[in-house]
């Protein structure tokens, strides 16, 4: 069953399809390339997406994650997911389409209190002020070109997500569509900006950094996580997952850690 959302930052109708139960959410983005902003199964407590799940794997390189904040929420698949597999998780989350939070509430049973419609560089500045904090922050702002916005991307917003952190937490970035294979000069400013953005976040947060890669028919989804306390293998991620399942930290999900795929010899962000 298809239904349409109105959306008043994008020229087209937000695309919401469910059959039996595996909910897509698509767009057609003012540049017209159709973008799948959100796919999880309801009935299986999953997503057929490599990366949705992949960029939120920086929780496995901390003790314990309960304080979660999630910039923008596009399409809440990995809100959904999070609320469906982290049995701690107290998750805030602001977006500035109220249409996404419709569909979020509707369409893919978000059960989450804390969601919030505002502007988010004024929503971190009233976190900063009631002196909260976070143990992961998940970035995942985008605009109705597909990229992170060039006006989100200032030095007040990345002081106050630095603020919001606990000195263990771990920030997370999804650089969606970052090495595409087409040629396009869009899409290789796009590539330029987010090289810039990630070696502003590693002077922010310190030379520990880890790369998940997904691949995409188009090219390769990356996704980072700073703040890490040392660099980390794909043995040691895994590691820290089975010790989390058999502590019922999270619920498990071997999908998870199926097909990570890690930039080892950091090559995509140089």
């Amino acid at each position: 069953m298809l239904k349409e959302y109105t959306s008043e930052f994008y020229n087209e109708p937000i695309i919401v399809e469910n059959i039996d139960w595996d909910v897509t959410v698509s767009i057609l983005d003012n540049l017209e390339r159709e973008s799948i902003y959100s796919w999880y199964d309801l009935k299986n407590k999953n997503t057929p997406s490599d990366y949705i799940n992949k960029w939120i794997l920086g929780w496995l390189m901390q003790e314990s994650v309960n304080k979660i904040l999630i910039l923008w929420a596009w399409g809440w698949a990995y809100i959904k997911y999070i609320e469906d597999h982290f049995i701690y998780a107290d998750i805030t989350s602001v977006d500035i389409d109220p249409a996404m939070i419709e569909i979020a509430k509707k369409e893919l049973e978000v059960e989450c209190e804390n969601i919030f419609t505002d502007d988010v560089l004024q929503f971190t500045d009233k976190l900063t002020q009631k002196w909260e904090k976070f143990d992961l922050i998940l970035f995942d702002i985008y605009g109705s070109t597909g990229e992170i916005p060039k006006h989100i991307v200032c030095d007040k917003l990345f002081n106050n997500l630095s603020r919001l952190l606990y000195p263990s937490g771990i920030f997370s970035i999804n650089y969606a569509n970052f090495f595409l294979k087409s040629h396009d000069l869009i899409d290789q400013e796009r590539k330029k900006k987010y090289i810039s953005i990630h070696r502003e976040l590693v002077n922010i947060y310190w030379e520990h950094f880890i790369t998940f890669l997904s691949p995409e028919s188009e090219g390769w989804n990356v996704s980072v996580s700073y703040n890490l306390d040392k660099t980390y293998t794909l043995e040691d991620i895994k590691k820290e997952y089975f010790r989390k399942v058999e502590f019922e930290d999270i619920e498990a999900d071997n999908n998870l850690i199926e097909n990570i795929k890690l930039d080892e010899k950091k090559i995509f962000l140089r």
